[in-house]
């Protein structure tokens, strides 16, 4: 959760910048200016958007090893209260 809101954070702040840099493209009347920074904003969409996915991507993967986990205490949990019923009925 502290990750996810992190990443948001992160990739609301890189979208604030494109939107800074399509205003100042906007301003720009050289041709040539506009053109390379044009260039820059595509690279930085594209680098967003794998930011973004590379984040899902792992978020995904922190949701399965939870749910691992979860199932895996589960499981020892039961062994746990086989053992103690085990040993009461050893001791018994």
């Amino acid at each position: 959760e502290v990750y996810q809101k992190s990443s948001n954070n992160y990739l609301q702040t890189i979208h604030n910048l494109e939107n800074e840099i399509e205003n100042i493209i906007e301003q720009f009347q050289d041709a040539g200016l506009v053109r390379q920074y044009n260039i820059r904003l595509s690279q930085i969409k594209r680098e967003t958007i794998q930011i973004e996915s590379n984040i899902k991507n792992q978020l995904e993967h922190l949701r399965q090893g939870l749910a691992e986990q979860n199932s895996l205490q589960t499981r020892i949990h039961s062994m746990v209260e086989d053992l103690n019923i085990c040993e009461s009925q050893l001791t018994d």
